[in-house]
């Protein structure tokens, strides 16, 4: 999408100011990156990435630059696809023969009936998505909903590798079944968050498409990564007892589902059913905090059950910013002598902003966006096993107990902020409404059975 070079201007947000259609995806360029593009076997080429489009599509300016006019009919007698409204001036068209010009406009930019269209002209009163379609060029990505941009995506190829990263622009689960423009390729998941690489077992071909089953937490992401290869999936398709597709988590075990059902999965030479039932096990009850006493907190402090910070009667604790740990100790009654067939999954619900977990004295990692979940299959054992949790929030808090009670221990000059959602009015922090923070649970360890 080329902006165009009328000041001001700007591409805004990913299809706001301008959008090709749903499952499509583009890039913004500006007038100096137009000025390089080529052709080759009808594709637009960006030399300095080596990105390959097959559409260009312009800007509705009331005047057109003489230099990109001139790039445009290079570009168009190349048979690249272009589409956009037709200029009514020249602009810096100095030293320039006008009339000249003004013919090659008017030949661009040809009526719907000429012989000459998608030949060497640029089409103009038509939609991306259509003159794509008359393209044979069906959406990148497709699943049920996507009019409603749902799923982003953007997609790189490299020495034919094709790598898409694709993330929920909602706040809540969505499970979709996905398909990818790919042919005879075998795809991958690839976590930014673990650097784990596992391959997807459920995918089939579908026309244009390899399509699977993908489910993505609350604003979360991840990479599909297709590749050469004869691999054979182990199934085809998975549904639900219902209309919608079923949340699932692939492993390089195999795979297992995010809620109890009953699903269908197509095989190579069968139909095979899956009843999936799950142990809940929930870590309720009282919990051991411990603060850093340099605030006024107290050392540690018993938590009946789990809240956030902010309704605490102590208001050392009410104003904390900081690290506090979370101690609990558990009986778990399982058989954790793993059949290679199930895992034991630690979720820890929701909590604000960061935490840093351990089991038995082992360190299962960082999370800061849902699902706050660690697989502890290989940490957890039968009967005593011990829980630690370190919550870090915000600086906001504690500047609003200093501006409450007059104490100084953010030492800053600085007194008021902007509020979410205060139309960048600036309050003074005494004003701030408190952030909830802490770990709010609920706490489960959920026993879940592995499908290979």
């Amino acid at each position: 999408y080329y902006y165009g070079d009328t000041i001001p201007n700007f591409g805004g947000h990913k299809n706001s100011r301008f959008t090709v259609g749903p499952g499509y995806d583009y890039e913004i360029i500006n007038t100096e990156i137009l000025l390089e593009l080529t052709v080759k076997d009808n594709k637009l080429i960006n030399t300095r990435t080596g990105a390959e489009f097959k559409m260009l599509v312009l800007a509705d300016e009331y005047g057109i630059n003489s230099d990109v006019l001139l790039k445009l009919n290079n570009l168009a007698q190349q048979r690249a696809a272009i589409t956009g409204s037709k200029p009514h001036k020249l602009n810096n068209h100095q030293n320039r023969n006008i009339s000249e010009l003004e013919g090659i406009i008017d030949d661009l930019w040809q009526d719907e009936n000429s012989s000459n269209k998608r030949k060497r002209s640029i089409i103009s009163d038509t939609k991306p998505a259509q003159l794509l379609a008359e393209m044979n060029v069906v959406p990148d990505i497709n699943y049920v909903d996507k009019d409603f941009h749902t799923i982003d995506y953007t997609h790189y190829a490299k020495d034919d590798v094709h790598f898409y990263f694709i993330c929920n622009t909602t706040d809540g689960w969505v499970s979709r079944n996905i398909g990818f423009r790919q042919q005879n390729k075998g795809p991958e998941l690839w976590d930014p968050e673990t650097g784990s690489i596992v391959s997807i077992p459920v995918y089939q071909q579908e026309g244009d498409y390899i399509t699977m089953p993908i489910t993505l937490a609350p604003y979360g992401s991840t990479f599909i990564v297709f590749s050469e290869g004869n691999r054979i999936p182990v199934y085809k398709r998975i549904k639900a007892s219902g209309p919608f597709t079923p949340m699932i988590r692939y492993t390089g075990e195999g795979f297992y589902f995010l809620e109890e059902g009953t699903y269908n999965a197509t095989g190579e030479k069968q139909e095979v059913s899956f009843s999936d039932i799950k142990q809940v096990k929930n870590l309720d009850g009282p919990w051991e905090v411990f603060f850093p006493s340099r605030f006024g907190t107290p050392a540690k402090i018993i938590f009946p059950k789990l809240m956030s910070w902010t309704e605490h009667d102590d208001e050392s604790i009410k104003y904390f910013s900081g690290i506090a740990r979370y101690e609990k100790s558990f009986t778990f009654d399982g058989n954790t002598s793993l059949q290679g067939n199930q895992k034991y999954i630690l979720d820890l619900g929701k909590f604000t902003n960061v935490g840093q977990v351990w089991i038995n004295d082992q360190p299962l990692g960082i999370s800061w966006c849902e699902p706050h979940s660690f697989d502890i299959s290989s940490f957890l054992r039968p009967g005593p096993n011990k829980l630690v949790v370190e919550i870090a929030n915000t600086w906001s808090n504690r500047l609003v107990g200093d501006a409450v009670s007059g104490e100084n221990y953010t030492s800053t000059n600085i007194t008021s902020t902007d509020v979410i959602n205060g139309f960048q009015i600036k309050a003074p922090w005494a004003e701030v409404p408190l952030i909830d923070s802490g770990l709010f649970g609920p706490v489960t360890i959920t026993t879940t059975k592995v499908y290979k």
